[in-house]
């Protein structure tokens, strides 16, 4: 289990430069997914204190969207995330937080992957590691409606990509992780905030 500095070294190095969401709270409710939801709409802080990153704030500022709880997020429900989130491995949830840094969530664009998969895949085993050994991930990535232990290192098939239902209003898609334990919830998000919304009015 890392400690606060560990886990807030690892969480910079991957998410600092790219557009991302990411933010633990607490367990509450029977249902996770209820939990998870209240991650999505950032009304939780992080039980203990660790770093977040809420780039919500500053879309949010930036399209005059005020009072939406989710922006840019989809107005999520329950049904949707039962419907649109898969269980993956924790080795397959490490890769795919290093897939993210890629805004096309591929490996092949992470700069100078070859050289720092190592240590990439070590940051992202320490973010995981906080959810505890019986911790549960699930993603966005279609993918993992078949294999959820999917390699996510490793080029996606012939025909296929790693992106997956759209959970936010981004244009060119986003792609992510939840964690979950039975104390805290977490959200990893990374978007292609290279194109347009679809603001809501």
């Amino acid at each position: 289990m890392p400690d606060r500095n560990q886990w807030n070294a690892a969480a910079v190095r991957l998410f600092d430069d790219i557009s991302s969401f990411v933010l633990t709270g607490s367990r509450k409710c029977d249902d996770w997914r209820e939990d998870v939801l209240a991650v999505f709409a950032g009304e939780v802080e992080d039980p203990r204190g660790w770093i977040e990153f809420d780039s919500k704030r500053e879309w949010s500022e930036h399209y005059g969207i005020a009072g939406d709880r989710y922006f840019p997020f989809r107005s999520l429900t329950v049904d949707y995330l039962k419907e649109n989130l898969y269980p993956v491995e924790p080795e397959s949830a490490a890769g795919l937080l290093v897939v993210m840094l890629d805004e096309w969530f591929s490996p092949e664009g992470v700069r100078n992957l070859a050289e720092r998969k190592d240590s990439l895949v070590a940051d992202a085993r320490t973010l995981i590691s906080r959810y505890g050994p019986d911790g549960a991930f699930y993603t966005s990535a279609c993918i993992a409606r078949t294999a959820r232990c999917h390699d996510f290192l490793a080029p996606p098939p012939a025909g296929q990509t790693y992106g997956g239902a759209s959970f936010s209003e981004f244009m060119y898609g986003d792609l992510g992780l939840v964690a979950v334990s039975d104390t805290e919830a977490g959200v990893f998000w990374a978007f292609n905030a290279g194109g347009d919304v679809n603001v809501r009015r």
